[in-house]
């Protein structure tokens, strides 16, 4: 059986964060979260030099399509309630 990948790559604003070592923190924080939570690859994918926008690039797999959209979805709500955050935007691709 041929499993499923998404790719899910959010570009946001941290706002109020002053340095790269706080933002990096931040980040860092969240990405072990969700990697624990959701069973996911997470790594930040651009923007690295910037201090209040970040990109992280998160995949996950599975056998199907519609369970996969619905993790996507947890994970977008999970982001913008754990964080003071503004997602920029958000794409999903089915790869």
């Amino acid at each position: 059986m041929a499993g499923e990948i998404a790719l899910l790559t959010v570009e946001m604003r941290l706002p109020g964060i002053q340095s790269l070592k706080e933002k990096r923190r931040i980040l860092q924080s969240m990405i072990q979260k969700m990697k624990s939570k959701f069973n996911v690859a997470v790594s930040e994918t651009d923007l690295q030099d910037t201090w209040q926008r970040a990109e992280l690039s998160i995949v996950s797999i599975n056998t199907s399509w519609n369970e996969l959209q619905r993790t996507i979805g947890y994970i977008q709500n999970w982001i913008q309630s754990q964080y003071e955050i503004e997602v920029i935007e958000d794409r999903i691709e089915r790869l």
